[in-house]
């Protein structure tokens, strides 16, 4: 599986063999060259993405009402590659923190989402756990 984003200047890239993150005896395959990335339809620029996530996060967190949000960076294209399928739209990484049962927080969780055409096509949970599993910096 692998993770492109383009930043002004920077292109971060996260490859993750399926064995490591999923325990399967596969492989993704991951052939940047076979990505045409300047030919991509990325789909419509989210305007609405702050929007769009904290709906997601309405739905899949259990306290989200108390969930505290550091400021949600504006999506930049980028495009999601696992087992030879493409998605392209626009990413961006959203760091929260949760209440805990005694009323603290947690410590802040990094999910990465990649958004198309006003829906979220893919997510990463705990970006900062696959980041550490795997060396390669994903969200900043």
């Amino acid at each position: 599986m692998a993770i492109f984003t383009k930043r002004p200047g920077i292109l971060i890239a996260l490859s993750v063999l399926a064995e490591a993150v999923a325990g399967c005896a596969g492989r993704a395959h991951t052939d940047v060259q076979k990505v045409d990335i300047l030919h991509a339809d990325f789909g419509t620029f989210p305007s609405n993405y702050n929007e769009i996530i904290m709906a997601y996060m309405g739905d899949h967190l259990k306290d989200s009402a108390s969930a505290k949000y550091d400021p949600i960076p504006v999506p930049t294209k980028a495009f999601f590659e696992a087992f030879g399928h493409v998605d392209y739209g626009y990413g961006v990484c959203v760091t929260y923190a949760t209440k805990t049962l005694f009323g603290g927080y947690d410590d802040y969780k990094k999910t990465y989402f990649l958004i198309r055409n006003g829906k979220i096509a893919s997510t990463i949970d705990d970006a900062l756990k696959l980041q550490k599993k795997t060396g390669l910096q994903m969200c900043s």
